[in-house]
């Protein structure tokens, strides 16, 4: 079974990794990158995402489904809604 997701502020970014290993799966350059990237992983595998906070504790985020791509016209272009 996976692990939790962690979203983790290191140096001057923030980071996504597993929960329990040190290994990092990604890196960004604000909080809210790495929590978008966290939640669409999360999705997929069908686990929680635990958010650093500032005073060393973690709030779980369940992710929510991913929005659908834009439907598009013949063209190629995104419709407009």
């Amino acid at each position: 079974m996976l692990r939790e997701l962690c979203v983790i502020e290191i140096g001057e970014g923030w980071a996504v990794r597993r929960q329990g290993e040190l290994r990092l799966i990604s890196v960004h350059d604000t909080e809210q990158q790495a929590i978008h990237a966290a939640l669409r992983q999360a999705w997929d595998e069908q686990v929680d995402v635990l958010i650093q906070q500032r005073n060393g504790s973690y709030l779980r985020r369940k992710p929510a489904q991913p929005a659908p791509p834009p439907k598009r016209n013949r063209r190629g272009q995104a419709s407009e809604r």
